[in-house]
């Protein structure tokens, strides 16, 4: 599976970029916006948590 060329759903709505997979390491970014966002402007944990869960079903799945 090309993680890189067709993400998980779940990780374009999130908006996460992914820099690398392999089954060692997965490096992905999220750029934070208005809409991932508490008030004042700071990154909702549910966010970040997100994005641990998303990077960790793809280390997964590397490895399957």
């Amino acid at each position: 599976m090309n993680f890189l060329a067709d993400p998980f759903p779940f990780a374009k709505v999130l908006g996460l970029e992914l820099i690398s997979v392999t089954p060692d390491k997965v490096e992905g970014a999220l750029h934070v916006r208005e809409e991932l966002c508490t008030r004042p402007a700071v990154l909702h944990w549910g966010a970040v948590m997100a994005l641990a869960d998303t990077l960790g079903a793809i280390a997964t799945m590397a490895n399957l």
